[in-house]
């Protein structure tokens, strides 16, 4: 692990392994009892800021090195998560199964399902949305289907997101459904129906669920990654437990062209050695991945961002938009961040319609852009943390 990481910013990173070696679980523990000043709470400050808090609980369990204090907190995560998931996941499967009656087809995405399909536990990945994928022809008919449901829809945006992002927002209750047409938005210029080419069918607790294949959904995730500026750590462990899971399946020359074709080779193959340094995700015959101009700037930007509390996020993504193919993409997406469209300068920070405050925002954009912080950010805007 990297050096400028602290003990308790190394342990939380080896820790959220969904399957850590076991010389990963015992460095761990030797740092633990060798380090009289080793803060818990800082290590569970970190793991819950990345979402990892259940993943610590399952790899400290049965250690004698952790305080019965932190860990009973541990544990509380995770059972609250278990609790969470098992609920998302009904309301998730009775929304894919009105949507069905209708004539739609759906595909779920990452969520509560996932979390037990591929950590192959439901206490381990919180989901806090629920992300359904339709086919952008059923968009409508899809909307009319959830406000026969009795969810809400965020009309205010609404425009907004048809024009720039590539989901709807719902809610009903504690629930909250982001209805996508299309993964990828602002940085790649993706058709919709990508996403639905080579679609797999899938069995999860008796029924029949269309799900993307494999390295569609492993494009998905390394994009989703990449757009929310490779934070919170629980989105590296998801891509993680996506390879361990799926590898098997996975056409990695194949999954390297589809990069191409979305300008995104770099980014992908840059992801996978990250990953596989971190958590030894990549199978031994793609282990030899490409060496890549300014990897360890990046490595050591993206490591200390999943542990600084004052990541500048947006700033980042000035750097980590390198790692597009394209040059002339680079340019363009730049130039769109600093002087992007009305519709999305009200999405970005939550506007009304007033016209003044609409110009103000426009104009001051650039410095907020370099100053913001992430979580000065979410709680400005109310956003919440995404699974």
């Amino acid at each position: 692990m990297a050096r400028y990481l602290d003990a308790e910013e190394k342990a939380c990173i080896s820790l959220s392994s969904p399957n850590p070696a076991p010389t990963k679980l015992e460095q761990v523990e030797h740092s633990i009892s060798s380090g009289k000043s080793f803060d818990f709470r800082k290590l569970l400050a970190l793991a819950g800021n990345n979402g990892v808090l259940p993943f610590l609980y399952r790899n400290l369990a049965g250690s004698s090195a952790i305080p019965p204090e932190i860990l009973e907190s541990l544990r509380h995560a995770y059972l609250a998560t278990a609790r969470s998931n098992v609920l998302n996941a009904e309301e998730t499967l009775r929304i894919i199964r009105s949507l069905r009656m209708a004539g739609i087809d759906a595909i779920p995405l990452k969520g509560s399902i996932a979390s037990e399909t591929l950590f192959g536990d439901p206490g381990l990945y919180l989901a806090t949305d629920i992300d359904i994928l339709v086919r952008l022809a059923d968009l409508g008919e899809a909307k009319d289907v959830l406000l026969k449901d009795g969810y809400e829809c965020d009309e205010a945006g609404e425009r907004d997101l048809l024009s720039s992002h590539y989901h709807l927002n719902f809610h009903r209750g504690g629930n909250h459904v982001e209805l996508h047409w299309n993964l990828a938005k602002r940085y790649l210029d993706v058709p919709p129906a990508f996403w639905w080419e080579d679609t797999r069918t899938a069995e999860y607790n008796g029924r029949s669920l269309t799900t993307l294949s494999p390295e569609r959904y492993l494009l998905y995730a390394i994009f989703r990654l990449f757009d929310h500026g490779f934070t919170p750590l629980k989105f590296l462990v998801f891509i993680s437990a996506l390879l361990d899971a799926c590898g098997h399946e996975i056409n990695y020359p194949k999954l390297i062209f589809l990069a191409g074709k979305l300008k995104m080779k770099r980014l992908t193959l840059f992801t996978l050695r990250i990953l596989n340094e971190i958590y030894g995700s990549v199978p031994p015959e793609f282990e030899k991945l490409q060496k890549m101009t300014g990897y360890e700037v990046l490595r050591k930007r993206i490591l200390k961002g999943l542990v600084d509390s004052e990541n500048r996020i947006h700033l980042n993504m000035v750097l980590y938009m390198f790692l597009l193919d394209s040059p002339a993409e680079v340019v363009r997406i730049l130039v769109r961040r600093v002087f992007p469209s009305v519709g999305e300068i009200r999405l970005r920070y939550s506007l009304s319609g007033r016209p003044g405050k609409i110009v103000l925002y426009y104009l001051l954009n650039p410095m907020l852009l370099a100053t913001r912080k992430q979580k000065a950010v979410n709680r400005w805007t109310g956003k919440r943390q995404e699974d």
